[in-house]
């Protein structure tokens, strides 16, 4: 399979770390996999990594160069082709729903963290599978929008376990870093993260300028990275460490690169997170270098923190019990790394995620002349071998190069090869008309579907009430006796049309089935030619819309009349 996974940047973060986890574990296992983004420190590293980086802006927010962007990722997705689109973050899920609506390429979506609520963030659950990091998150998402449960699956981020391995540390770097910080001899609590408001560093330096006057030896050690717009934050952090007298206690490390290192040299691992964390990958980290934590009681940590074997919760903002769990002797199962390494190994995570692209990318339904049904000069169609209620639409071989070949206007033969293919005019008719009632003249549509001829659209079977196959209404229209029936069903199908504003591009007797109710009545179903081919898209203001599904109808009529004139139909008469 070919994935492309869509990110907004490739810097310093939780969401690139998966990222780049996904791309090696997919390289690795002989998959293609490219990823967007709009460029970082890491963009190296996916190539490294057996990958392919391609930068577009798909970061920036500014509405009035959207439609731009969407056009550029939409022609780069076209060049890829590739058989799952996974996005990771909201505004790269805007640009790619917008930019896949006519490609209809399968669409993953993770969710990994706590999005406020809104139109915006509803994004993220429009994939054909939702993927969240972790119960909580998965529980949010339920919470807050309608989503069947067997879309949503959980897969925690995996860590790699030859990475974060106690007996394969860089012992040196471990004397430097101590060196530089004066930690030799002394019970190191670590706090790993951005220097930013969410992680409430503030929490953390209160609890360890109270633990240190029970526990001499402690020394608070944060490290993370500085942003730009973080500076006044990092400033207000070391000014209360000086007004706390806590220069030799509490140091800020915003330099160090060698994680393992740094779990190694601590003695717990804290996170003290004011807001609820998507999952807790640092967590993950220090257990898997036989380190024990502390975290605050909500979010991801959750998912990890068995309470009492690997770590404790405390409150959050709570400074005198995090202060008070600095303090206690801490005696925990001897061996944290195991249990940790098994749940939320790498390896897992790829082979999970693995799963979810298979239930959108399944082995191709088989089709042979057997379940063959019918043909237009386009496409044919195939009972579905395996729910003969349903149908399966394809486009044959060479028609579209053919069309556009046969085109009598020159200028017409000069478009795309996908302009010629009615599938995709179908399909957007399909998006604008939902579901409900307006379907009740139209087979419901149920997405497209791989086969062994090629894409094809999935569509209820047109039968007749006892069982038996629906015919076409040319066939009605030739018999003897049954006009009356049919010219009944005709005015039935136009009304709905119109009231419905149901538009058929190119109306004509073969687009139509006819089933046959028990009770001798007669329904007529459109089966092809759905929507309108406008330069200027008038027909999306109702009222013109109404108009035109009328003009429609009336043609239809029209054809009817002068292939059977004994068959009198209104024409104009139907448009309430």
């Amino acid at each position: 399979m070919h994935i492309v996974h869509l990110l907004p940047e490739l810097n310093q973060g939780g969401v690139e770390q998966v990222v780049l986890a996904l791309n090696r574990g997919l390289t690795q296992h002989g998959h293609t996999s490219t990823v967007i983004s709009s460029g970082g420190v890491l963009e190296g590293r996916v190539e490294a990594d057996g990958g392919s980086h391609l930068t577009l802006d798909i970061c920036s927010k500014n509405p009035i160069t959207a439609p731009y962007r969407v056009h550029k990722l939409r022609t780069a997705i076209s060049k890829l082709q590739p058989d799952i689109l996974h996005v990771h973050s909201r505004v790269p899920a805007w640009l790619t729903w917008f930019a896949n609506r006519k490609l209809a390429i399968p669409l993953i979506t993770t969710v990994h963290g706590f999005n406020s609520v809104g139109k915006y963030s509803a994004i993220m659950t429009r994939g054909d599978r939702v993927i969240c990091v972790s119960h909580p998150v998965k529980r949010y998402v339920q919470q807050h929008y309608e989503i069947p449960a067997e879309k949503i699956s959980v897969i925690h981020c995996g860590i790699d376990p030859e990475a974060f391995d106690p007996s394969a540390v860089d012992t040196g770097e471990v004397d430097r870093i101590k060196t530089a910080y004066d930690l030799h001899g002394k019970w190191v609590a670590t706090s790993i993260g951005r220097i930013t408001e969410l992680k409430d560093y503030e929490t953390f330096i209160h609890a360890c300028a109270k633990a240190v006057k029970t526990r001499p030896k402690l020394r608070g050690l944060i490290v993370g990275g500085i942003r730009q717009n973080k500076v006044d934050y990092f400033n207000r952090l070391t000014a209360l460490i000086r007004e706390l007298g806590m220069e030799k206690t509490i140091h800020i490390a915003t330099n160090l690169t060698n994680m393992p290192a740094v779990y190694a040299l601590s003695d717990v691992v804290v996170s003290c997170s004011k807001k609820p964390e998507s999952f807790g990958l640092t967590l993950v980290e220090a257990l898997a270098m036989n380190i024990p934590v502390i975290a605050t009681r909500h979010g991801g940590p959750q998912d990890i923190v068995q309470e009492g074997e690997n770590g404790f919760f405390f409150p959050p903002e709570d400074s005198d019990e995090l202060a008070h769990l600095l303090t206690t002797e801490i005696s925990l199962h001897p061996d944290l790394r195991s249990h940790i390494t098994d749940r939320f190994s790498m390896a897992r995570m790829i082979d999970a995620t693995l799963a979810v692209y298979a239930t959108c990318k399944p082995d191709p339904i088989k089709l042979d002349d057997a379940l063959f049904l019918g043909e237009g000069s386009h496409r044919a169609a195939y009972r579905h071998p395996e729910d003969p209620a349903k149908c399966l639409k394809i486009v044959k071989p060479g028609t579209l190069e053919e069309r556009r070949r046969n085109n009598k206007k020159w200028y017409k033969r000069l478009r795309k090869i996908e302009a010629f293919d009615e599938t995709r005019k179908d399909l957007k008719a399909y998006r604008q008309l939902g579901s409900g009632e307006k379907l009740s003249h139209i087979p419901r549509f149920h997405g497209m579907v791989e086969t062994s001829k090629g894409p094809a659209m999935l569509l209820d079977l047109v039968v007749n009430e006892d069982g038996s196959p629906a015919t076409p209404l040319a066939n009605h229209l030739d018999a003897q006796g049954s006009k009356q029936r049919v010219k009944s069903s005709l005015l039935e199908l136009g009304r709905h049309l119109i009231d419905s504003t149901i538009i058929v591009r190119d109306f004509s007797i073969g687009d139509v089935m006819v089933r046959e109710c028990l009770d001798g009545r007669l329904k007529l179903y459109v089966v092809d030619g759905l929507g309108v081919s406008e330069f200027i898209p008038i027909s999306r203001i109702p009222y013109f819309a109404k108009r035109t599904a009328a003009r429609r109808v009336d043609r239809f009529f029209g054809k009817i009349m002068r292939t059977y004139p004994d068959m009198e139909l209104p024409c104009g008469d139907l448009q309430s």
